[in-house]
């Protein structure tokens, strides 16, 4: 009868080590590296993202506070620009191209926070109003706005 308790603590050991390893967050988020002045700029800066060039200074300036709330705001705000601001695509494509890890930055921000209705809107002007050149994250837009997990 001693194996049952045996079996039981490896059981939740490993189930412990599978949940404590789960969420990594974002490859550029560091909780050691988010200072408390860096989390509250870059939840001041939020409302200040209103076109992709403030979405990508923010991002490089408090990528590290990739997290809570500063994540749903950033998620926000990517999501905004490419339903409501679709025409400034091009600039995002242009800021991709010269940092991929921007790019898989709003790629993780197109997530289940929108509203389906922002969902179809992505994937409609992915689709249908891709600038030249962007095509490639066009495809990537659209892929993740249909599976926003």
């Amino acid at each position: 009868m001693r194996i049952l308790p045996v079996i039981a603590f490896s059981v939740l050991v490993f189930c412990g080590v599978a949940v404590a390893q789960e969420f990594k967050g974002p490859p550029w988020f560091s909780a050691a590296r988010c200072t408390r002045q860096d989390s509250d700029a870059a939840d001041r800066d939020l409302d200040r993202l209103k076109n992709w060039e403030a979405v990508y200074r923010t991002f490089r300036l408090y990528r590290q506070c990739d997290d809570g709330g500063t994540a749903e705001g950033y998620s926000d705000a990517v999501v905004i620009l490419l339903t409501e601001h679709w025409p400034t695509v091009s600039v995002l494509s242009k800021l991709a191209r010269t940092n991929p890890e921007f790019e898989q930055f709003v790629l993780l921000h197109v997530d289940s926070l929108m509203s389906p209705d922002q969902g179809k809107v992505i994937i409609d002007n992915a689709h249908n109003r891709c600038p030249k050149g962007a095509k490639q994250l066009c495809r990537r837009l659209e892929a993740k706005a249909k599976n926003p997990l």
